[in-house]
């Protein structure tokens, strides 16, 4: 019996570790890069245990003037490769774990939306069918702000909707 193509892909929407050492100065000195380098790998590795096909977007292929465009233009562009579920992740979440990623995957099978909260409003992961995704509403919600989670209730309105444990 052939193997059946995936449905489901993964979005990795992260800046690269210098545009990260850039924006971010969570440690001081070269410390500051070891960290930032290190969850990026560690986010990276997780993705790929998953089999999934992982689709990477730093800076360098993100198109669009505000941080929404970026990743709904992203999120579009994977869609249009024949994918029916989107899983998206950064790099900014070191509990992100395989189990994470198999049970947004799971749940995408008869839910339209995943979200995994993280503890300051906004989300750690972001699972999404293709017939549930508007490029425009989805570019607008309250990205990089704490009342992202909160944002995506009302672009939820209407479709079933499941929650992750937060992070």
């Amino acid at each position: 019996m052939p193997i059946q193509p995936s449905t489901t892909a993964i979005l990795f929407f992260s800046n690269s570790v210098e545009e990260e050492v850039r924006r971010k100065h969570l440690l001081s000195g070269n410390k500051n890069k070891e960290l930032l380098k290190a969850l990026r790998t560690k986010s990276l590795n997780t993705l790929r245990e998953s089999d999934f096909p992982v689709f990477e977007y730093s800076e360098k292929h993100q198109t669009g003037g505000t941080f929404g465009e970026r990743i709904s233009n992203a999120m579009e562009e994977v869609f249009a490769q024949g994918y029916d579920r989107l899983i998206c992740v950064g790099s900014d979440c070191p509990e992100l774990s395989l189990a994470n990623i198999q049970q947004a995957n799971h749940s995408l099978e008869t839910d339209d939306l995943v979200l995994g909260p993280d503890f300051r409003g906004g989300v750690f992961l972001i699972g999404i069918r293709k017939e549930a995704f508007e490029k425009r509403s989805f570019s607008e919600l309250q990205w990089n702000s704490k009342d992202l989670i909160s944002s995506f209730i009302g672009y939820g309105k209407g479709l079933n909707v499941h929650f992750l444990e937060a992070r």
